[in-house]
């Protein structure tokens, strides 16, 4: 209450000011027919709008800092947009975060990344399969180094894992439903690696930090 109150009040203010002007320089000209896709791929059938298009590419915005699964959420739908999008239409897309701005470059072959993400979602109907969002992320990051080891790029997902670390991330491992399907068992092993990898490694070669 009184000048705390107004000291947070104050704070929000301007934090919401600053990424109203990061928005602004890319939502200024938006195209104005919304993208309606229908696309069927190894027995899926996909359809949706992608309405966020904007004179630099398709854009996604969140007032939080950005996580693992906002990154996953928009290079899923870059891809059906790569996929099918008017050749008229912009070719990147861009996730404006309180943190960071990023931008997915198109890649060559985006029906292809879009059938072996289905071929991972259709595994995980099936059976858990050893994919954790923030701790692959950490471990393809890691990998990608040049000076770290297999190891070393393995001590680092743990460590997202479990949990901890300078920024406090919370443990990924307790989410309930990771508990609940690994309870018995390390999931941190060559099936996380890989599926990690398939996942990540096109992601990443397509992403830059704007």
């Amino acid at each position: 209450p009184g000048k705390v109150g107004d000291y947070l009040y104050d704070e929000m203010s301007m934090g919401t000011e600053r990424f109203v002007r990061k928005v602004e320089k890319y939502t200024r000209d938006k195209v104005e027919t919304p993208f309606d896709f229908e696309l069927e791929l190894c027995g899926f059938k996909l359809w949706g709008r992608l309405s966020d298009i904007y004179a630099p590419g398709y854009v996604h915005m969140r007032y939080a800092k950005r996580k693992a699964k906002d990154l996953l959420k928009l290079w899923f739908h870059h891809l059906i947009y790569c996929s099918l999008k008017p050749e008229e239409f912009p070719e990147n897309s861009f996730l404006v975060c309180k943190d960071r701005i990023e931008k997915f470059n198109r890649p060559s072959n985006p029906r292809k990344i879009v059938a072996t993400l289905l071929d991972l979602y259709l595994q995980g109907l099936t059976e858990p399969i050893h994919f954790f969002p923030e701790t692959s992320l950490v471990y393809v990051k890691q990998v990608q180094n040049e000076k770290n080891t297999r190891q070393k790029a393995l001590s680092g997902a743990r460590f997202r894992w479990d949990g901890g670390g300078y920024d406090n991330n919370p443990a990924e491992n307790k989410d309930f439903y990771y508990q609940r399907c690994f309870e018995y068992m390390d999931p941190i092993d060559a099936k996380f690696e890989d599926i990690a990898k398939q996942v990540y490694q096109p992601l990443l070669a397509h992403l830059e930090e704007v």
